[in-house]
């Protein structure tokens, strides 16, 4: 019966990250740390200027904040953009390499 059933114990449903458990929350922050780690390397690896520098932080802050409007998912929303910065970085190396 329906009534057997134990999995909701206090009577509140839904997916939400209220209702995440502990280790969720923090494969969830492992993540995004992960993938902003992720960025600064390749901050690091792709700009040596000052400016060039400050230009990387500031389109990262732009292209996450956007995503965070849009998805209001953490995750997905660095994912996305490190992956167009990943790929602006690619075609840039290009660009200059066989252009």
């Amino acid at each position: 019966m329906i009534d057997d059933f134990k999995g909701d114990t206090d009577g509140k449903r839904g997916t939400g990250v209220g209702h995440m458990l502990r280790g969720d929350k923090v494969a969830a922050l492992g993540l995004v740390l992960l993938l902003h780690a992720g960025a600064a390397v390749l901050m690091l690896g792709s700009e040596p200027t000052l400016v060039g520098v400050a230009v990387f932080i500031l389109v990262w802050i732009m292209l996450n904040g956007l995503w965070l409007i849009l998805l209001r998912r953490p995750v997905v929303a660095a994912l996305i953009s490190l992956e167009i910065l990943i790929a602006l970085t690619l075609l840039s190396r290009f660009k200059f390499e066989k252009l």
